[in-house]
């Protein structure tokens, strides 16, 4: 399937969307590439991953805000390959937006949601079925990440972000007076804290 030809800020609001994918199922950005319709079972509330040389193919489980985030996806037809460059764009953007340190990647939301489902579980066996690793010693590294004071800050600040972030291709009503403040300093381009 082909996307029809993008208009201004459209790549911007697919990279957002592919952002909010990542953050919500934990995908690594070559899943995502690989991801297509009928790898989303959405009655089933369940993606198939197309696994790697280091990595079995497997069905994902979604919660609802991973359905969300693959409707999105869907709805805005932006399966397959993408540009990493307007991804990591937005991302920055985005990090800025919330005052969370430059340094960190995109890759970093895939951390952030294993590390959010190891504190929701505690269960390393699930964190080694959502990540699609091979090794359970390779899943350690979330449950480290889960006693450090700073990642779960991060992973916070950027889940409730994401969680109340409208995109271009799909405006939410926004209510509260710091998602006011965002977008108005958003559209100034100033930095808020």
């Amino acid at each position: 399937m082909k996307r029809p030809p993008m208009r201004d800020g459209d790549e911007e609001a697919l990279a957002e969307l592919r952002l909010r994918v990542i953050a919500f199922t934990g995908l690594r950005h070559g899943q995502l590439e690989k991801l297509r319709p009928e790898d989303y079972d959405r009655d089933g509330r369940r993606i198939w991953v197309t696994g790697t040389k280091k990595t079995n193919s497997f069905w994902k489980p979604l919660d609802d805000f991973g359905v969300d985030a693959i409707d999105r996806l869907a709805a805005a037809n932006a399966w397959g390959r993408f540009n990493r460059k307007s991804l990591h764009r937005a991302w920055k953007t985005a990090l800025g937006r919330v005052g969370l340190p430059l340094t960190l990647r995109p890759y970093d939301l895939r951390h952030s949601y294993l590390t959010a489902a190891y504190l929701a579980s505690g269960d390393v066996l699930a964190v080694k079925a959502l990540s699609g690793h091979r090794q359970l010693r390779t899943v350690e590294r979330y449950t480290k990440a889960a006693v450090d004071p700073k990642a779960v800050e991060a992973v916070e600040k950027m889940t409730d972000y994401m969680q109340r972030r409208p995109t271009q291709m799909s405006p939410v009503a926004v209510t509260g007076k710091k998602e006011r403040k965002l977008r108005l300093a958003a559209s100034d381009g100033q930095k808020v804290s």
